[in-house]
């Protein structure tokens, strides 16, 4: 059992202890939830540092305002950021300006519909071009208030790389037919 004692001295008229009074207060279960959360959180912490896929969770502030509150590795290596660079900041301050207004409209419309909301997405970051297929996710208070964004990243940039490349394989395709069909 966890246990919180406290204690004071009794003292006599000649300001001699002559006994203490005290309590004694049981705060196992307190120290019993206070070891499972912390059981979770570092399960959380698990899952959220390991998960391929780019991770984002936003604090939903006033005047249309999304601050970081936290970023999983993926985002990290992603964006060629730094933590530093990029909890604690507003997400204007972060995502680059040609992404902002499709970002800040989607954020709304999740708030706004109270559902997940999904886009592609094409930013220029310090470690280079990215794609990829964005979900945010509201999370609403008990009294129906968006609190947070939760938001996940599927970085598509090889796949759009490919297809760009099959692309202009196509063009030099159609280029060479037409010019065949010209000499012929």
């Amino acid at each position: 059992a966890w246990v919180i004692g406290q204690a004071v001295p009794e003292v006599n008229a000649e300001n001699q202890i002559v006994g203490y009074v005290g309590t004694i207060t049981d705060i196992t279960e307190h120290r019993q939830a206070e070891a499972a959360l912390q059981a979770s959180e570092r399960q959380l912490s698990v899952f959220y540092a390991n998960i391929s896929d780019i991770l984002f969770y936003l604090a939903v502030e006033p005047d249309d305002e999304f601050r970081f509150i936290s970023v999983n590795a993926a985002f990290l290596n992603a964006t060629g950021l730094s933590q530093e660079q990029i909890v604690g900041k507003l997400v204007r301050e972060v995502i680059p300006e040609a992404s902002l207004p499709l970002v800040l409209r989607n954020y709304k419309k999740a708030i706004h519909t109270k559902k997940a909301v999904s886009w592609e997405e094409v930013s220029a970051y310090p470690a280079g071009v990215r794609y990829g297929d964005v979900t945010v996710i509201p999370i609403f208070d008990a009294n129906g208030i968006c609190t947070h964004l939760l938001g996940t990243v599927h970085d598509i940039s090889e796949r759009k790389e490919v297809e760009k490349e099959l692309q202009n394989r196509a063009d030099e395709f159609a280029l060479l037919y037409e010019i065949a069909r010209e000499i012929s």
